[in-house]
């Protein structure tokens, strides 16, 4: 828990309650596979943010790229028609949030370890749940929920250790864009829970914001290299 900068860390930390707490109420609205597509536009907050709180420039076609993945997320969500939900302005904001996490842990990463970084993420948001808590608690009845309740702590706790790890090795517009590899994973889920596959709209548009989150690390690996 030792730290130098205790209020850059309970920051970074609210950026990482906070979007947590807005996927997790939407995706009792939507189903997960959209939800996780609608995410993936984070690591294209992530390259618009990075120039001007990281000193990672852009260039034009990085903001190409972005314009390409907020297309993307406008042919997965359909606004101002019946297949849109309004609890996917909650993923948005949820990847808003997050890229504001991820931000913010690459500018303690000079000064903070990964396991500080780790650490203040699970303490702050037991902090901010006590106050949500009281008003949505419902004891589990089963000891599978309560395992599964644990192993999702575990399990999330130890992956942004490894996400505060390797945001110390590389700039934040390159890490980032490997979370699209979790594409897969919530539609497998979503199909074997609850037998909903995603449709063609969510494909397409999870695809544009993928090629454009990979345009942008070429571009970046590319001017390194």
């Amino acid at each position: 828990m030792r730290t130098r900068r205790l209020e850059m860390n309970f920051l970074r930390s609210s950026n990482l309650f906070v979007p947590n707490l807005s996927f997790f109420f939407a995706i009792s609205f939507i189903p997960m596979g959209k939800a996780t597509s609608i995410n993936m536009v984070s690591p294209i907050f992530v390259a618009v943010l990075a120039w001007p709180t990281l000193g990672e420039r852009t260039n034009i076609g990085r903001v190409l790229a972005v314009l390409a993945g907020f297309i993307g997320v406008l042919v997965i969500t359909c606004p101002g028609t019946e297949v849109f939900h309004w609890g996917a302005l909650f993923i948005i904001f949820s990847a808003l949030t997050n890229a504001f996490y991820r931000i913010f842990t690459r500018q303690v990463s000079d000064t903070e370890a990964p396991k500080t970084s780790a650490m203040y993420g699970p303490v702050v948001g037991s902090l901010g749940m006590l106050v949500i808590l009281p008003f949505v608690w419902t004891t589990p009845s089963e000891w599978t929920d309560i395992a599964l309740l644990c192993s999702l702590s575990i399990i999330g706790t130890i992956s942004h250790y490894f996400v505060s790890k390797a945001l110390g090795f590389a700039p934040a517009n390159i890490v980032t864009p490997f979370q699209y590899v979790r594409l897969i994973g919530p539609a497998a889920v979503g199909f074997v829970l609850f037998r909903y596959f995603p449709d063609a709209l969510t494909w397409i548009g999870a695809e544009i914001v993928f090629a454009s989150g990979l345009y942008v690390v070429w571009i970046q690996t590319r001017r390194r290299t």
